[in-house]
């Protein structure tokens, strides 16, 4: 025997026939192979494919081994498909639910689109369910698509669908955009969909660099977002095509306004499509397209007595007490989630204290959930650094965050999954985990103090510009939430500032909105010493553009950003910023009817700085007088009104113009000017 092998295995822990198994395993393994025995492929069953080798005796060891030869991983997205349900909870109570949906699957399968909401409170088993029904049509041919809500990316344009195409195109992190734009083409070309007007806008929102095709294509933010929107309809329908799709999205309460869009427009072409569109979400979502599509809202409810009794014994590891059962039962009120927890967390507890010994049942389900986190308290740090990264956490992003080894941060891994707290998902291009419900991760955060908390969302923030410095630079969005939660309102406000800017590059006002109120947030928590009431006068008038295009003119919180924005702009002595303050609540005015209100600040604004302004911008409030006269049928005061505008214009260089209603002042004067040369006729 070799005594020194033996005394590092006793050393490392490593004893007993494992080690053994392993050595002669390693010998007959084929140079550049993995060979594993039966007992090790039980343990990651269904995340690989293999090869059975037929079976081995082993020296050292007394009955023969069965091995296989591991070939490649596995299709399966998650732990649930991976391990073919064997580790699920059981599904209790819903057969009438799982019935309903199988029959609209079949429906869909005939063409007849079909589209279901699951809705129910958090841990009442929506996504269990849902799971239940995927699983189910395993074995038949179809397509999946699926959309996760996400409550980080609920202002992210289209988050949830582009990452989705990511999965689909199964794109690697290194890989330039040179390598995407082929992979999306091939993909594309598969589907007879390999013409620019249907690759273009799909590789723009990807964040790919548009091709030599493209050069004429449309450069306006609406035109490029309807022509996005065209060519993922076009994708949908390809699809359907080929092969009946369930298109699922999860947590359909924190998608983003244009993934809802998005949504919508499947709804409403589905009639004649192979489509199911299977939704869940909690009771307070108010689906924006159910007057308007065949959508079915299918409520969830909590699980009767009898019921519950059926879980809990399909959960315990062994028979608990009928008294112990009872009082689960009266505690969990049914709540699928609820009963789980409580049940592993008494379990647990019988093991740690012994048979006979006092235990105490948790009172909620957070008590519950943090009575078990704090049984993992030696990797604790890990479970609390992955609830800040997300729902879904990649595992690099976890090393670095939480400054610990790989090995440990791998260890630690493998005890949540066994803890079923998170599972792993499957990616061939990174490592990547999802808590099992979003209340697990709400617990996890909640055992951290609040000074912790900023410091880790520090370290995130740190982490992203070194590790996802591409992804930060299209959604600047992400960098922002971890600098907000780590009270640098300064990165903050710059990042948020940005994913303003770039939200209405692509025409996604409603997310642009988001981020201009949370960069006025920011702003108002610096102190004034570095041009506050300039800064925030922008920001106002940002976000007032930005309301314009997602609410209209008529909009209260229009009104509300605009005469934030004059009055932080009277604070400033910039009198080109307070005329364009003044100019900004134009069109407001107009589409409110106080057009006499308007003539009187214009009037104000040009008896105080028409002096001190550059002629562009006494153009644009002689302008914008001239149009408030039209509304009021004045048409002698509007042509006169807009002939001095037009005078000025003429002495103003092109460049130094400034925009009426989205467009060069000259276009929107001269067309006022001879409609009310019309009117006069």
């Amino acid at each position: 025997m070799n005594w020194e092998l033996a005394r590092k295995r006793l050393c490392d822990g490593i004893v007993g026939e494992a080690p053994n198994i392993a050595a002669r395993l390693q010998a007959l393994a084929p140079p550049g192979s993995l060979v594993v025995s039966e007992a090790t492929l039980r343990l990651v069953e269904g995340f690989f494919e293999v090869e059975p080798l037929g079976q081995q005796m082993l020296k050292g060891v007394s009955a023969p081994i069965t091995i296989y030869r591991v070939l490649r991983p596995s299709a399966a997205p998650n732990r649930f498909e991976a391990r073919g349900g064997q580790f699920l909870t059981p599904l209790v109570g819903r057969e009438t639910e799982l019935g309903f949906l199988t029959k609209r699957w079949e429906n869909a399968m005939e063409g007849e689109g079909q589209a279901v909401l699951l809705q129910g409170e958090a841990g009442i088993g929506k996504s269990r369910l849902l799971q239940t029904l995927r699983m189910q049509l395993r074995e038949t041919p179809h397509t999946e698509i699926v959309f996760y809500g996400s409550p980080q990316h609920q202002a992210s344009a289209l988050w949830p669908v582009i990452q989705q195409l990511h999965r689909a195109l199964g794109f690697a992190a290194d890989e330039d955009d040179v390598a995407r734009r082929d992979r999306l083409r091939h993909f594309l070309a598969d589907l007879d969909l390999d013409s620019a007007d249907v690759v273009e806008p799909l590789a723009m929102l990807l964040g790919l660099s548009a091709g030599p095709k493209w050069d004429a294509g449309p450069a306006d933010p609406e035109q490029v977002r309807r022509a996005a929107f065209a060519a993922l309809s076009r994708l949908t329908s390809a699809v359907q095509r080929q092969s009946p799709v369930l298109v699922v999205v999860e947590d359909a309460h924190w998608i983003d306004p244009s993934t809802t869009e998005h949504v919508g427009q499947m709804l409403s072409e589905m009639v004649s499509q192979r489509l199911f569109v299977l939704l869940t979400a909690r009771p307070e979502f108010r689906a924006p397209w159910s007057n308007s599509s065949p959508l079915v809202t299918l409520p969830l409810a909590r699980l009767s007595r009898r019921e519950t009794e059926a879980m809990i014994r399909g959960v315990a590891p062994d028979d608990l007490p009928a008294a112990m059962v009872a009082q689960l039962v009266a505690k969990t009120d049914g709540v699928p989630l609820f009963i789980e927890e409580l049940t592993k967390s008494v379990a647990e507890s019988r093991s740690n204290v012994g048979f006979g010994g006092a235990i105490e049942i948790p009172a909620t389900l957070q008590a519950a959930l943090h009575a078990r986190l704090d049984r993992l308290a030696p990797i604790r740090h890990i479970i609390q650094v992955a609830a800040l990264l997300g729902r879904v956490f990649d595992a690099d992003l976890l090393i670095a965050v939480s400054q610990r080894d790989a090995a440990a941060v791998k260890r630690a891994l493998h005890d949540l999954i066994e803890a079923e707290l998170i599972y792993p998902r499957r990616d061939p291009h990174c490592e990547s985990y999802q808590f099992k419900h979003a209340l697990i991760q709400d617990a996890a955060i909640g055992t951290l103090l609040r000074n912790q908390r900023a410091q880790l969302h520090r370290q995130i923030a740190v982490a992203l510009v070194e590790l996802r410095a591409d992804a930060v630079g299209r959604n600047p969005e992400l960098l922002a939430h971890h600098l907000q939660e780590a009270g640098d309102w300064g990165g903050a406000l710059d990042h948020w500032q940005k994913a303003g800017v770039a939200a209405m590059a692509r025409a996604a006002s409603r997310e642009a909105v988001s981020h201009f109120a949370n960069a006025i947030d920011c702003s108002k928590r610096l102190d004034d010493v570095s041009g506050g009431a300039e800064r925030m006068t922008r920001l106002h008038l940002a976000m007032a553009n930005a309301l314009t295009q997602a609410e209209g003119f008529r909009s209260e919180r229009l009104s509300q950003a605009l005469d934030a924005a004059r009055r932080a702009a009277s604070d400033t002595a910039l009198v080109e910023l307070q005329c364009e303050a003044a100019i900004s609540l134009s069109g407001f005015f107009y589409a409110t009817g106080r057009n006499r209100d308007y003539l009187t600040l214009a009037d104000e604004q040009l008896k105080n700085h028409a002096d001190l302004l550059p002629p562009a911008y006494v153009s644009g409030l002689w302008s914008s007088k001239g149009t408030a006269h039209f509304n009021r049928g004045e048409w002698r005061f509007a042509i006169d009104a807009l002939r001095k505008a037009r005078d000025l214009i003429d002495r103003t260089d092109a460049s130094r113009r400034i925009l009426l209603g989205g467009a060069d002042q000259l276009i929107a004067t001269q067309s006022y000017f001879f409609r009310s040369l019309v009117a006069m006729v």
